[in-house]
């Protein structure tokens, strides 16, 4: 089949939605990309919860995820400089290697944004909460609270999405730049009290490969998903331009920034350690160890709700085209691929998504603890993003061999992020997290084969 016939293909089905063009441009898209991916929260949780394993590692664990993470986004931008997708990788697979692949990454995709949506107001619910108990409020991290707590922030995400993509941005944009500088701080005067301790930071003879790795798998869970901006690209301005920006600025800004961030925030969590244990918060941690107020605490939790709030609206926004693109195609039912006539908002398609994220992070509050669920969301989402990963790579080499194009530039990055994702996977097969977190890479690979079956089978007798 030649180039022409496969585009023309393309924009007949999973390359178009019926959503309008041309409303961001590059500033307003490479804000909305960042702001969706919680750097607050990045800076504030990303040390804390790589520290159990790989300890005074963890910036080397932090830089590996995003090396994987930068190396596939070479790949994810030659697709986006080539086709305007509203799919993002599910649509691109699609285009290269055929149905099977895209029934498989459209079902990881929409497993995965479904437990990104619910693991985020997780997090939010779970900062709202700490704050509350700061207040004098006993009951802020009652389960019962925290469900209230969910719901709330869950209405409130579907009332600003509903308003369309300009309302969207805007809030997102603000509400992640009010939350960084406050943890920006906590990091900063705990460095200038502790010393950056490179001699322990870079000591790689007494480094746990193993436990580097595995805090690869929790610390990518905050990188992974970069790409979806794409998802975005019917509504950008010149976006074969504009949409390979957005997604080079997560895992190269946002990656660098975490390195650098744990290499500051290691050695004040190392010696507020017994505060941990006792379920500070990182940055209420670091605001100690730099001798700052204690209020600094308590509004750091707060500040880190919005930040996580910021993302809600980001990622409900990106998912919903995806649903909404998976509908078109038959996938899901058709009324998902619906948009509102005012707003533009495929609004079917942001209910199924909020509904579904709320209704799983019910269910998994009920069977888990708080401190459990902190690394399971973390697991969930690095194994759920690692089958359209690697998939996602093969397209990149078989679009290149197809155009004549396979060269060692473009091969020598989608072979690094694919061997790093391989290399991390098989790493915690061997060396799993203790029980019941071990369980959390077979129950996602089960679900997410369920779904690729069922969407085969819709396709089918739609064909039919």
């Amino acid at each position: 089949m030649s180039s022409t016939s496969r585009t023309k293909r393309a924009s007949d089905t999973h390359l178009s939605t019926d959503l309008p063009h041309g409303q961001l441009g590059r500033g307003a898209l490479v804000l909305f990309a960042l702001a969706a991916y919680i750097p607050a929260i990045g800076i504030a949780i990303i040390p804390v919860a790589m520290l159990p394993y790989a300890g005074y590692g963890s910036w080397l664990s932090t830089a590996v995820a995003a090396l994987a993470t930068t190396c596939i986004g070479v790949g994810v931008s030659i697709f986006a400089r080539r086709y305007v997708a509203g799919g993002s990788l599910y649509s691109y697979v699609g285009e290269v290697l055929g149905p099977v692949p895209r029934y498989i990454v459209g079902g990881s995709l929409f497993v995965g944004f479904i437990i990104f949506m619910a693991s985020t107001t997780f997090l939010a619910g779970l900062f709202f909460g700490s704050a509350l108990t700061s207040f004098g409020v006993e009951a802020g991290l009652d389960k019962r609270m925290l469900v209230l707590i969910y719901v709330v922030l869950i209405g409130l995400t579907a009332a600003i999405v509903y308003r369309g993509l300009d309302t969207s941005v805007k809030a997102a944009v603000v509400l992640a730049a009010i939350s960084i500088p406050l943890v920006l701080l906590c990091a900063g005067a705990s460095v200038a009290a502790t010393g950056f301790e490179f001699d322990r930071q870079f000591d790689f003879a007494n480094a746990s490969w193993s436990g580097i790795l595995l805090g690869v798998a929790v610390g990518s869970a905050f990188l992974y998903g970069f790409e979806s901006s794409s998802s975005l690209a019917l509504e950008t301005k010149d976006p074969k331009k504009n949409v390979p920006w957005a997604i080079m600025c997560v895992p190269i800004g946002l990656g660098t920034l975490y390195v650098v961030t744990t290499l500051v925030s290691v050695p004040g969590l190392m010696q507020g350690s017994d505060l941990l244990k006792q379920g500070v918060s990182g940055p209420a941690v670091l605001a100690s160890v730099g001798g700052l107020p204690t209020w600094i605490g308590s509004a750091s939790d707060i500040v880190l709700c919005i930040a996580a709030f910021a993302a809600l609206i980001g990622f409900a926004n990106y998912g919903a085209r995806l649903f909404a693109t998976l509908a078109k195609d038959g996938l899901l039912p058709r009324v998902f691929a619906r948009v509102h006539s005012r707003h533009q908002t495929p609004f079917a398609a942001v209910m199924l998504l909020l509904s579904a994220a709320l209704g799983l992070l019910l269910i998994v509050l009920a069977l888990a603890s708080v401190i459990e669920l902190l690394t399971l969301w973390g697991l969930a989402i690095a194994f759920t993003w690692s089958i359209p990963y690697l998939i996602f790579s093969a397209a990149v080499l078989t679009l290149l061999y197809r155009e004549g194009r396979l060269k060692i530039k473009f091969i020598i990055p989608t072979v690094i992020g694919a061997a790093t994702i391989i290399l991390v996977v098989v790493s915690n097969l061997i060396t799993p997290f203790p029980w019941p977190l071990n369980t959390v890479v077979y129950i996602v690979l089960v679900v997410i084969v369920i779904v690729s079956i069922v969407f085969a089978t819709r396709n089918r007798k739609r064909g039919k």
